[in-house]
This record gives C-alpha cells, sequence and structure tokens, in this order.
C-alpha cells in the first residue's frame, strides 16, 4: 500500500510541475505577443497609412510674438490660441514690405506669420510680417 501511495503522490507532484510550467509558457507567450504590438509591414489599406501634409497650403496667424527663438516662434492668435511655429533658415522676416532682421522685431509686437505644414505634420513659418510701427502724429496749435 505504502509503494502505491508513493508512486501517486509522485505522479500527482509530476503533473503539478507539468502544469505550472504549461502555465508558464502559455503567460510568457502572451505577453511577448503583446509586446509586439503593431509595427509596419502589415497591412497596407489606406487608413493604415500616416497623413500627408497639404502641400501648397499657406494660412496667415495675426496675433502678438510671444517668444523668438533659433527653432521656434511663439505667437498668442487674436483668438487667445497660443500658437508654437517652427523656424528654418527659410523663414523670412519683414516690415513694410522690407527684409528685416529677425532681431528688429519687438516681443508683444503685433506680426501675421504665414504658415505651411512640414513634412511632419508640424506647423512651419514662412515669412513673419511686422505690423508697420504706429507713426506720432504731432497736432500743430
Amino acid at each position: 500500500m505504502r509503494i502505491v501511495y508513493h508512486l501517486a503522490v509522485k505522479t500527482i507532484v509530476k503533473l503539478r510541475i507539468s502544469l505550472v510550467a504549461i502555465a508558464m509558457i502559455a503567460l510568457c507567450a502572451s505577453t511577448l505577443d503583446a509586446q509586439r504590438g503593431r509595427r509596419g509591414g502589415g497591412s497596407t489599406a489606406s487608413g493604415s497609412r500616416a497623413p500627408t501634409p497639404l502641400r501648397g497650403v499657406v494660412i496667415a496667424v495675426h496675433g502678438k510674438l510671444k517668444e523668438l527663438s533659433k527653432k521656434s516662434i511663439v505667437v498668442l492668435a487674436d483668438d487667445d490660441k497660443l500658437m508654437t511655429l517652427r523656424r528654418t533658415s527659410k523663414t523670412k522676416f519683414y516690415r513694410d514690405g522690407k527684409a528685416i532682421k529677425p532681431f528688429e522685431i519687438d516681443l508683444e509686437s503685433i506680426v501675421t506669420v504665414d504658415v505651411s505644414e512640414d513634412s511632419d505634420l508640424k506647423f512651419l513659418a514662412l515669412a513673419v510680417k511686422a505690423d508697420p510701427k504706429e507713426k506720432k502724429v504731432l497736432i500743430e496749435r
């Protein structure tokens, strides 16, 4: 009786170890599959492609110049939206139709920025036009 009992216990222990091993393998396999995720190379349906920028479309943003750095321009638009625009070496600066240096535009000045979409769908500043400074008129008596 002892031998039969001992063999039964060994079989049950081996069965439990096998079940635990199978459960661990299944868990690891599902975790690895979930980490793989959806990376390109799968379906090429039109709904799965990244959107392309609109070529040739230019909008004008009008507002106060809040920040001007070598890489970006921040404008507080007339509708109180803060817009960060990418600046490149091709971005031009104008006042009264004449080309000027970027540092000639004061912060808090009213500007109009011509904006297009860059290849990575971010806003790209093409031209910054400073509104003409108000000229003081002297009234003589």
